[in-house]
């Protein structure tokens, strides 16, 4: 089996798949290496965090092929998660849950039309 085949193989849970809080970056880590996405700009950097814990050095020049790789595995990561979605409307809360999150601020009424 050659090595592309392997890599093509690989399980998702072999990775860790990140977004930030605002969602406007997101990311995957696998074998050492980081890749991150900032949509808005088009942007992606890519660091060798094993080597480069401090992320100093972006290398996603130097590697096009890595960077390309990362890229469209956390695309069809990213696809699969929106599919899978599941609306708020849709999921049955027990009621202390629901209060709980209400009090946090996660949920809020929303008033009849």
């Amino acid at each position: 089996m050659s090595r592309g085949a392997a890599c093509s193989r690989r399980s998702t849970r072999d990775a860790a798949f990140f977004d930030t809080p605002r969602g406007n970056q997101h990311g995957i880590l696998r074998d050492g290496w980081k890749l991150i996405e900032t949509p808005a700009s088009g942007r992606r950097r890519l660091y060798q965090v094993d080597r480069d814990p401090g992320e100093q050095q972006d290398v996603a020049a130097r590697e096009p092929e890595r960077t390309n790789a990362l890229a469209a595995e956390l695309a069809a990561h990213r696809r699969e998660n929106e599919a899978r979605r599941v609306e708020g409307a849709n999921v049955a809360v027990p009621e202390e849950v629901h209060k709980a999150l209400e009090s946090l601020g996660y949920i809020r009424e929303e008033p009849a039309p």
